[in-house]
């Protein structure tokens, strides 16, 4: 009899304890994330612009550095961190983008620590990742108004575009002209020349980040060129300096773009970079395509 009576309560202890370890961590996955890492320049820069940037505890190397100044711990490559590293700095939730493998978020769940992975797909998915992260950061509200704000921004835009009567300029993206790199269809660079009331001849490419023939690109002929200056304007260089280079040069003077002085600079972080700075550069393309045209320094 009090051998049963032992077991009788043993198994009512064994339950509450489940029922009490359930509560605990249900509660745990309610509770706000308040110890961030993020692995991509893209998150890092959206937590900021929700006003969360002091949840961040450590970042990977790819990551500029905190706009509010704080130091924060690296965690080494998006594709590769350092999981020990991570452990140490006991995070509520990594955060990463579709340039981290799933393996490698499978092996942090694996240890212990949450993950949250976004796509970033095109200017729609930048405004749907921004709100879904607001949501899963517990700042919604944030959340909805940064996005209602980036929504208005390429709606003036395309109200702009739809009352346009002149044709859609042939515009070429390049993040190098030595390696003539570009952005093809269905990446957000290639989603803001169109949303800007240009053609983008890279979306005819094979590959979203397609390497351009020169042959391609002489066919093509386009009519504006956007450049990153990351990848296209040296260091210590000005770009109305490496215009005339452009204009001197046996393949690119042939291009209507470089004839007609139709070509402009962007930072390389806004075109490589997704976030709240492409709907400010997507106003800037739409300003150069269709507005005052032959400004060679942009946003």
């Amino acid at each position: 009899m009090i051998r049963g009576l032992f077991r009788d309560w043993s198994v009512r202890l064994l339950i509450l304890w489940f029922l009490w370890w359930g509560a605990v961590a249900a509660g745990a996955e309610r509770e706000t994330p308040q110890r961030l890492i993020s692995l991509a320049p893209s998150l890092t820069g959206m937590v900021q612009e929700l006003g969360l940037g002091e949840r961040l505890v450590g970042v990977s190397m790819h990551c500029p550095a905190l706009a509010s100044g704080q130091s924060v711990p690296s965690v080494g490559r998006m594709d590769l961190p350092d999981y020990e590293t991570i452990l140490s700095l006991r995070p509520d939730l990594v955060l990463a983008t579709s340039l981290t493998p799933v393996e490698t978020l499978d092996r942090l769940q694996a240890l212990g620590v949450p993950t949250e992975r976004f796509a970033h797909d095109g200017l729609e998915g930048i405004l749907e990742d921004l709100e879904r992260l607001g949501t899963v950061l517990g700042a919604d509200e944030g959340g909805h108004q940064l996005v209602a704000e980036l929504r208005h921004r390429r709606a003036r835009v395309a109200e702009a575009v739809d009352a346009l009567e002149s044709r859609r300029p042939r515009v070429l993206l390049l993040y190098s002209l030595d390696g003539r790199f570009s952005a093809g269809k269905g990446t957000f660079p290639g989603d803001m020349i169109e949303a800007a009331g240009g053609s983008n001849l890279a979306a005819v490419a094979a590959s979203p980040w397609p390497q351009l023939e020169k042959e391609a690109i002489v066919k093509a002929d386009p009519e504006v060129l956007f450049l990153s200056k990351d990848g296209c304007l040296p260091s210590g260089e000005s770009p109305e300096a490496v215009i005339e280079v452009l204009r001197s040069d046996g393949f690119w003077r042939h291009l209507t773009a470089v004839k007609t002085g139709r070509i402009h600079f962007f930072q390389g972080t806004v075109l490589s970079v997704p976030g709240v700075d492409s709907f400010l550069a997507l106003e800037q393309m739409h300003a150069e395509l269709h507005g005052e045209r032959g400004t060679a320094d942009g946003y």
